[in-house]
């Protein structure tokens, strides 16, 4: 073979391959790599949640409270889901950093609490949610005062439960007392100020409970005023049976479960609407709204049974 047919063919193999590499290197620019798009510093923030990293990548979810959602293994080679999200209430915001499990265990948590009152506490507490489970978030730390906070950070765990995909069904408590089988009757509705509506509860034809929307206006917080309705459920002989909110413009957190466990204790002592004036609670605090429900359960009791 001639010298220049040589030279000809090394020159074109040449090319062939310097065009092949630049191919391959364009191939590699342009197919999505795991973590070239996601910075350092994004993940700085996520860095004391999980001891190792890797595998990195965005993940789609519906933005809102949610303001990111990433997606890696850990050093154990789990899935681990990350999501940044903040929401506001009336003092402030509470930006929360959470790291979950496949199964729906908080591996690692942290909160900014930018609330004017109780933000330490508030993050000691939240921040002690790591190792239960993101849709039912529980620590052994004191609950601090600041049930504002609290719900505003129970919201956004709830939040990022339902983007995780671990949604429980939840019955309502008609279902829970009666079964899915029940149905609702509407009767008329009392002339009365404190009571706003009445509908028994059938199953199969037979009447197992009546139902009263009772409605109340009282002080808490010292001297704000605001207003409880509830819907007192009752057997036939007149026994509490449980009690659905309405609406409730008190405290809410730790204060307003305490007026939900009172009405809890009557259903469970099974104590008739006659008893309540006389029935002694165990329960203690949120003195000025659990005084607000026994008064209005008294006054149902007035308008059932009768007396001043």
């Amino acid at each position: 073979m001639k010298k220049d047919t040589v030279n000809k063919y090394l020159v074109i193999l040449i090319y062939l391959f310097v065009t092949l590499g630049v191919l391959i290197g364009a191939s590699f620019l342009l197919t999505p790599v795991k973590n070239n798009n996601i910075s350092k510093e994004r993940l700085k923030k996520y860095s004391g949640l999980v001891s190792e990293l890797k595998d990195l990548e965005e993940t789609e979810f519906e933005k809102g409270i949610i303001t990111e959602k990433l997606q890696a293994k850990n050093s154990d080679n789990k899935t681990v889901s990350l999501y940044d999200a903040t929401l506001a209430n009336g003092y402030g915001d509470i930006q929360m950093i959470v790291a979950v499990l496949e199964d729906g265990t908080i591996l690692g948590i942290s909160a900014n609490v930018n609330q004017s009152i109780g933000a330490s506490l508030t993050k000691t507490y939240v921040e002690g949610y790591k190792g239960s489970k993101i849709n039912q978030p529980t620590t052994e730390i004191t609950a601090p005062t600041v049930s504002f906070s609290l719900d505003t950070a129970n919201a956004i765990l709830e939040e990022i439960s339902k983007s995780h995909g671990i949604v429980e069904e939840k019955l309502t408590i008609y279902e829970e007392l009666f079964g899915k089988d029940y149905t609702e009757e509407a009767q008329t509705k009392p002339d009365l100020e404190n009571i706003k509506g009445y509908k028994t509860i059938l199953v199969n034809g037979e009447v197992l409970a009546h139902v009263y929307h009772i409605t109340g206006l009282g002080i808490y917080n010292e001297q704000e005023k605001a207003s409880i309705d509830l819907n007192i459920i009752l057997s036939p002989d007149y026994t509490i049976l449980g009690a659905e909110e309405l609406e409730y413009k008190h405290t809410g957190g730790g204060f307003k479960k305490k007026v939900f466990a009172y009405l809890d204790e009557l259903a469970d002592a099974k104590v008739k609407i006659g008893e309540v004036e006389t029935f002694v609670s165990d329960v203690t605090g949120a003195t000025n709204s659990r005084t607000l429900v026994k008064e209005m359960l008294v006054e149902l009791s007035k308008f059932l049974l009768g007396g001043e």
